[in-house]
């Protein structure tokens, strides 16, 4: 990853326009000594944008002083009932056919499959894998290493006799 400098203009304390890259900076301010930056400009860090959730909104983003340089202060809030609402009744309208069935607690569009039988008491259902598991993950099996299989007595895997 290349790291570019960037800077930014003070004025009153406060940043003034958008961070300048260190080749504009150095062309555009030659007689800048930007190791020692005078109290009209500042050292800048740029910070990525924050993933935004299905019920949150960007309400973008501010520069503000970190104590070592103006940075990106990104700005993410939930959403009101209301914006809520809205993305919901969205995604009902998009039903992706009719063998879908609208699921009103994950909020999206599913095609029901029966479940299938527990295999063991101990094992739980994993709603999103669609699939029973077992309380203690299953030993890594291949081709060619040893094999296990679920002991329900004794709530572990076992090696299997060869």
């Amino acid at each position: 990853m290349i790291n570019i400098r960037l800077f930014i203009r003070v004025e009153n304390g406060q940043p003034i326009g958008n961070p300048i890259v260190e080749a504009n900076m150095r062309q555009a301010f030659p007689d800048v000594d930007l190791e020692n930056l005078p109290p009209e400009f500042a050292s800048f860090t740029r910070v990525p944008q924050p993933p935004v959730g299905k019920f949150e909104v960007y309400d973008g983003v501010t520069y503000e002083w970190n104590g070592a340089a103006f940075t990106d202060v990104h700005h993410v809030r939930p959403m009101t009932s209301a914006e809520k609402q809205v993305v919901i009744d969205e995604l009902k309208a998009e039903s992706p056919g009719e063998e879908f069935v609208w699921d009103e607690n994950k909020l999206a569009w599913w095609i029901p499959r029966p479940i299938p039988d527990q295999p063991f008491p101990s094992w739980g259902w994993n709603e999103d894998k669609f699939m029973w598991e077992p309380p203690i993950p299953a030993p890594l099996m291949t081709p060619i290493s040893p094999q296990y299989v679920w002991d329900e007595a004794a709530q572990n895997w076992v090696l299997v006799n060869d």
